[in-house]
């Protein structure tokens, strides 16, 4: 039988929603030198569509998505990790050894209610053991093709795309970082780069509409049929 899930996911109003929002993709090379994406809002809801809550595909998947984690530590977390006090789960990054807290998004906390409790970890194998790093990223893997996704889909993209949204939603580098857990601006910014143009741009015009709004511009004319008749113009 499943444990009782500790949180009540209406009562995180405090955590904001990712809504739905513009595709910039930012990017940076592999080892392999591919360039590794975010993913759009359309491929999220494709893969959603396919992989419903309550399936290990979609509890693996919004950990990754929610959480803006590596692989290699997605497939270590624990239920011991998260805090029914304080609503977070902790992480010590196994590539930098950086130690956060996330907050749990209430969209993730929706997901976890409905995933089985039967292991310490979170995420196990059909025979029941933890998965090894390699194992999680092929069985990510196979859970993105089965959705029909392109093959430039990775998991680790959708690590890129809560960058991006943090970016759109008017996070700050510094916050972006806090949840990511990069070591510097200039990391951080690999993810948000596309996105705080984006967002920067359209504010700007915003202030120049804004001031502009009331303001009569000379020698503009009211309209097209209001042009001033110049001399010599024939009739």
């Amino acid at each position: 039988m499943p444990e009782p899930w500790p949180f009540d996911p209406s009562s995180s109003s405090a955590i904001p929603r990712l809504g739905p929002r513009t595709d910039p993709t930012a990017g940076h090379p592999t080892r392999s030198g591919a360039i590794v994406r975010s993913w759009t809002d359309d491929e999220i809801r494709q893969y959603e569509d396919r992989w419903p809550i309550g399936t290990k595909q979609r509890t693996a998947f919004a950990l990754m998505l929610f959480t803006g984690q590596r692989r290699s530590d997605v497939h270590r977390m624990t239920w011991r990790d998260i805090s029914p006090k304080t609503g977070r789960i902790k992480v010590i990054q196994q590539k930098t050894g950086v130690k956060i807290e996330v907050p749990l998004h209430r969209d993730l906390l929706v997901v976890l209610e409905k995933a089985r409790h039967n292991h310490v970890s979170i995420l196990v194998t059909e025979w029941g053991k933890p998965f090894t790093v390699d194992g999680f990223s092929g069985f990510m893997r196979d859970a993105i093709r089965a959705a029909g996704l392109p093959i430039d889909c990775q998991p680790h993209g959708l690590r890129k795309t809560l960058g991006r949204r943090f970016a759109e939603a008017g996070a700050t580098t510094k916050q972006n970082m806090a949840v990511l857990g990069h070591k510097s601006l200039s990391e951080a910014e690999r993810y948000t780069k596309e996105a705080d143009q984006i967002r920067l741009a359209t504010a700007a015009m915003s202030l120049l509409e804004a001031q502009t709004e009331n303001e009569v511009r000379p020698n503009s004319p009211v309209s097209l049929g209001n042009f001033p008749k110049i001399s010599g113009e024939t009739k």
